[in-house]
């Protein structure tokens, strides 16, 4: 027998237990799903992603712009839209651990 599961939150029919999903439902299995590969993957959570970029005291497009991404990156990464990079969650690793260390990354985009 094939295993079924149900994703809490969306409408399934009573009767056949079929789903009957929207364009807004699919966007939160999307996330829930990006939510669990973060976590399979070791990258992460966008609850993550936002308490370093306020810890940083970067809006969300300072924090694409210096980290990568482009000016909309980090409302994808916060809202569970988009998976951050490997690299992106890296360095928002090491941020956290050395702030400080902001300043080599705001030389080197002024450099460029």
């Amino acid at each position: 027998m094939k295993k079924q599961y149900l994703t809490p939150g969306l409408r399934y029919c009573d009767q056949s237990e079929e789903g009957i999903h929207t364009g807004e439902d699919m966007k939160i299995s999307d996330r829930k799903l990006n939510l669990l590969k973060a976590g399979c993957e070791g990258l992460l959570e966008p609850v993550e992603i936002r308490r370093i970029r306020k810890k940083l005291h970067l809006s969300q497009e300072q924090a694409g712009s210096l980290n990568g991404g482009g000016p909309r990156a980090f409302q994808k990464y916060e809202s569970g839209d988009l998976l951050p990079s490997r690299a992106i969650s890296t360095a928002l690793l090491l941020l956290d651990h050395d702030p400080a260390a902001l300043s080599v990354l705001e030389a080197h985009r002024k450099a460029a």
